[in-house]
């Protein structure tokens, strides 16, 4: 499946100091920064038109340095913008569905993948949403609950990544539920039965003497046996 990876894929676009012990990234990618510029930039070339405009029909302003303020105004909403599309990476682990984001990458946002019941389409968005009861919602460091879904917008091959990432939940849904039913075929194995701690060796219960708890494949003691205090 790993070779199917949607070309949206930017490798090592998260970072990986904000990775658990022995997490593994699967996909990971940047939002367009078309979707973060575009009405910032659209928005701040008219300003300054008109303020050029402006200039034109009054000659005397150009000496005035308010106006230079006034231009250079709306290019710091760009800037934020710039800073905050830098600072925003989504991605899907081997264990949860993770957005950063925010000035520099200071918030992040991230669910258990068995949490995910769905992944909707919505335009160039992708949506996760959740499975469980509402209030069980995604972990948040430093910014807030996300509700019942986190969400990854202004995605390039949008319906690429929905298809790969509700293919790679289905995988971990079936090995969570495979996972689940070897844990209770084992318990079932090991009802009534004692483990030797030191061959391995499974022992009935019924089988073993309270006198002398011993293995009988080793001899090693199946438990501690301190001695009773006696009271005169």
């Amino acid at each position: 499946m790993l070779q199917r990876l949607p070309a949206s894929n930017i490798p090592g676009s998260f970072p990986r100091e904000l990775l658990f012990a022995s997490e593994k990234v699967i996909f990971e990618t940047r939002p367009l920064i078309s979707g973060f510029l575009a009405v910032p930039l659209i928005v701040s070339i008219l300003w300054d038109l008109l303020w050029v405009g402006t200039t034109f029909a009054t000659p005397s302003l150009v000496y005035n340095p308010a106006l230079y303020f006034f231009v250079l105004l709306p290019w710091i909403w760009v800037l934020v913008r710039w800073r905050n599309w830098r600072g925003t990476t989504y991605a899907l682990t081997d264990r949860r569905v993770v957005r950063r984001s925010g000035k520099e990458g200071t918030k992040l946002q991230d669910a258990p993948t068995e949490f995910i019941g769905k992944v909707d389409l919505d335009g160039n968005t992708v949506r996760f949403r959740f499975g469980t009861p509402a209030g069980q919602g995604a972990l948040a460091h430093g910014g807030g609950i996300l509700g019942n879904q986190v969400i990854w917008n202004d995605l390039k091959g949008a319906a690429q990544v929905q298809v790969f990432a509700s293919e790679w939940i289905s995988l971990y849904a079936l090995k969570l539920q495979r996972e689940r039913v070897r844990q209770q075929l084992l318990a079932r194995v090991l009802a009534d039965k004692v483990s030797c701690s030191y061959c391995g060796t499974l022992l009935p219960l019924g089988s073993i003497s309270y006198d002398r708890p011993q293995c009988p494949s080793c001899g090693a003691p199946l438990v501690e046996i301190r001695p009773v205090a006696m009271t005169p």
